[in-house]
């Protein structure tokens, strides 16, 4: 069972969303606006990111220790970012666009972890 599984009714949701044109238009263009609104938070934090064209941005930490950092100093402020386990990527997160009111969340609270980017 893969642990991110869709329920029959969510999958069929999917479907009616993928054939209404519009609908796609509207979620891509909203993507594209988080993604760059990502980048932007990024400069401002003095960190790179790896270019996307997904619902997501990898944000580089540089180092293992500070991506876990940030990702736990996130979480007890009940914010879910990924980190890939891997070496070679271990020092990025992974952070998905969501809405302007959760890249506004996340923004407000990834400031509060500014120890986190400290040299």
């Amino acid at each position: 069972r893969h642990h991110f599984g869709v329920s029959r009714v969510a999958q069929a949701g999917a479907l009616a969303a993928l054939h209404d044109q519009r609908f796609m238009q509207d979620v891509v263009a909203q993507v594209a606006v988080g993604r760059d609104a990502y980048y932007e938070m990024a400069k401002d934090l003095g960190l790179r990111t790896v270019p996307s064209f997904t619902n997501f941005v990898a944000f580089d930490l540089e180092t293992k220790e500070r991506a876990e950092a940030l990702l736990f100093a996130l979480l007890e402020r009940a914010v879910f970012i990924r980190k890939p386990a891997a070496p070679h990527i271990d020092q990025l997160v992974r952070i998905t666009v969501g809405t302007s009111h959760e890249r506004e969340l996340l923004a407000s609270e990834t400031s509060a972890c500014s120890k986190v980017f400290a040299v």
